[in-house]
């Protein structure tokens, strides 16, 4: 009997950058939010997030609020392959 190789599934996941709006930092040091079977669900929930960062900026009355609402508009939807996610 042959084994079976199963199709590689590919993941994709939302993250943001670590809190203090890190932008800069590797991606193995971002925040997991959320995880997509493909990258169209993966891309509609970093827009949502865009746009809840959006909103914060909006009604924004404290640095931390600013701060959050930046880090939701920098989400960004990777493939869970992605070799930036990595640890050196």
């Amino acid at each position: 009997m042959k084994p079976l190789h199963a199709a590689a599934l590919v993941g994709w996941l939302l993250l943001i950058p670590p809190t203090g709006g890190k932008e800069g930092e590797p991606l193995n040091r971002w925040q997991f939010v959320n995880d997509f079977r493909t990258e169209s669900g993966g891309q509609a929930g970093r827009q949502k997030y865009h746009d809840d960062g959006v909103a914060l900026m909006n009604i924004a009355r404290s640095k931390t609020t600013t701060d959050e609402g930046r880090r939701f508009m920098s989400a960004s939807c990777i493939s869970d392959e992605d070799r930036r996610l990595q640890r050196n």
